[in-house]
């Protein structure tokens, strides 16, 4: 029996698989894994080869310290024992990349198979949009410290699609893999919401019945329920052998959850479908925001006139038009579902879903002609090189951070070393406010520093003591001691340290009952 042309090549919305054999697909998994190689590494390399920690990847350097029970604390109740069986607790950049990209590469393969994906040129595209996007990038900018356990949950988000898709009672399977991704980053559910709007509405324009396409919608929709009864189990019996509770007064924290009312949900998708929609056409990058915003104009009008060519069809009923109309309207929101989960809260880090829309895209064009596929092709280049160019301008601006504040502390710890009463490792230190009158913004990065986490940063972060504290104990390598919560908290609004001069004046750094106080800014 001959195999029809169209699923020979993999360039139609036909071309599927039901069954893979591994050892016959090996120039599909070669492709995607050159690849994700080559956007991972043009995108990344720098921050692989760099220590530029700071913020978050500051303060869980040594997770055994900090990092492992927080993640508990805001629900990620699975990274602990991830970093257990695959990298240790202390934040190893390469390892972290090595592992973030293997972890992309499987995401890459996976879609590529769920979508019936074999043309090298599309492959090529599908590893730029999985591994140069704005969500890798700030979290490996300033948060690499969760990058690996966050692109696990992003390959076992598209897993759980898989499964759905491609297997006998695969939603059931599939609730396995999406609840173990919950429990590494709760953000990649929205993932697995895109990805299965996005595979419904192309089956539809493909020719599958309404029906069919609406019972597996079900189905989906049964696997992330029991996915997220799944996790809030083995969350529960994770704190309670851990002996943790969970964070309530944290953006971060999963009890956000738990606090929504009904009466908020329309405001919450509203605005949620608002924040999609802008954020894709508006996202931070390298280019000016007016080129940015008509690129993706162009390339959604160009996937829009596809769709309603296919929507068009003769063989097309009226029902599946219909419901692929609606699943397309719900796709930006589904796409930000995390939003509305955590109370109307959003940033770079959750917004992986996001660049799903030029997966889409891609997939709508592919069966149009040359001079679509072509003028897709080379907006999504145009746009994925931006995001290479942004990601490399992120790093370099975090590491001439990096290196200031390493300049500037040096000569505060010497100074601190050199006041009369100090005694390094026994005598608690204070630190009061921020040094912004010494540090400026560097001409050329005002976009970088709006990502998340990117903004101007001083290493240590804010006023937090345990920043100080990581800061002097990994970069400084220093033994200096943080007074104790109380005591920092009362020094900030003493009358005796508001009268001290800022740094570097003489008096700036003063012995006050017992603990040496470093006022750095007003």
């Amino acid at each position: 029996m001959s195999i029809p042309k169209d699923v020979k090549d993999g360039c139609g919305f036909r071309s599927r698989f039901s069954k893979t054999n591994l050892t016959a697909d090996k120039e599909r998994m070669s492709v995607c894994a050159l690849s994700v190689l080559f956007w991972g590494m043009a995108a990344h390399a720098y921050v692989f080869f760099h220590n530029t920690f700071s913020h978050d990847s500051l303060t869980e350097f040594n997770a055994a310290v900090f990092g492992n029970e927080w993640k508990m604390q805001l629900g990620r109740v699975f990274v602990p024992v991830y970093r257990f069986l695959f990298r240790g607790d202390i934040n190893l950049p390469w390892v972290i990349g090595f592992l973030s990209l293997l972890f992309i590469f499987g995401a890459v393969y996976l879609s590529a198979v769920l979508f019936g994906v074999k043309k090298k040129r599309i492959l090529f595209f599908m590893g730029g949009i999985y591994s140069a996007n704005l969500t890798v990038s700030a979290t490996a900018a300033t948060f690499i410290n969760d990058l690996d356990s966050n692109m696990l949950a992003l390959l076992l988000s598209v897993l759980s699609v898989y499964l759905w898709k491609k297997q006998k009672n695969g939603f059931v399977w599939g609730i396995l893999p999406l609840g173990i991704s919950l429990g590494l980053y709760q953000s990649y559910i929205s993932t697995a919401i895109a990805l299965i709007l996005i595979s419904l509405i192309v089956d539809l324009l493909d020719g599958k019945k309404a029906a069919e396409a609406f019972g597996e919608g079900l189905k989906g929709i049964g696997m992330l329920i029991g996915a997220g009864i799944l996790y809030l189990i083995c969350m529960k019996l994770m704190l309670l052998v851990g002996s943790v509770a969970l964070k309530t007064d944290n953006y971060n924290s999963v009890t956000g959850f738990t606090s929504l009312k009904l009466s908020e949900l329309p405001r919450l998708f509203g605005l949620g479908y608002i924040r999609t929609v802008y954020r894709i056409l508006a996202v931070n990058a390298s280019y000016p925001q007016g080129m940015i915003i008509g690129l993706h104009i162009v390339l959604l009008i160009i996937g829009g006139i596809c769709f309603i060519k296919a929507l068009m069809k003769k063989s097309t009923g009226g029902r599946e038009r219909i419901l692929a109309c609606v699943l397309l309207l719900l796709l930006p929101i589904g796409m930000n579902a995390s939003y509305v989960l955590a109370g109307g809260m959003s940033h770079e880090l959750m917004h992986y879903a996001f660049w799903l829309i030029y997966l889409f895209m891609l997939l709508l064009v592919e069966k149009e002609n040359s001079i679509s596929r072509t003028a897709a092709g080379a907006v999504l280049l145009v746009l994925l090189w931006g995001n290479v160019r942004m990601a490399n301008t992120l790093y370099l601006k975090k590491n001439m951070e990096y290196d200031a504040n390493l300049s500037f502390f040096t000569r505060v710890a010497d100074r601190m070393e050199q006041t009369e009463g100090y005694a390094s490792g026994d005598t608690p230190v204070v630190f009061v406010e921020l040094p912004v009158h010494l540090m400026k913004d560097p001409a050329g990065f005002e976009m970088a520093g709006s990502v998340t986490g990117a903004w101007k940063e001083y290493v240590p972060m804010g006023m937090d003591r345990w920043s100080y504290q990581a800061y002097f104990d990994y970069v400084l390598l220093n033994p200096a001691v943080m007074a104790d919560a109380g005591t920092w908290s009362d020094m900030q609004s003493d009358p005796r340290v508001r009268e001290m001069p800022i740094y570097p004046a003489a008096g700036s750094l003063q012995m006050i009952d017992g603990v040496l106080v470093v006022r750095l800014g007003r």
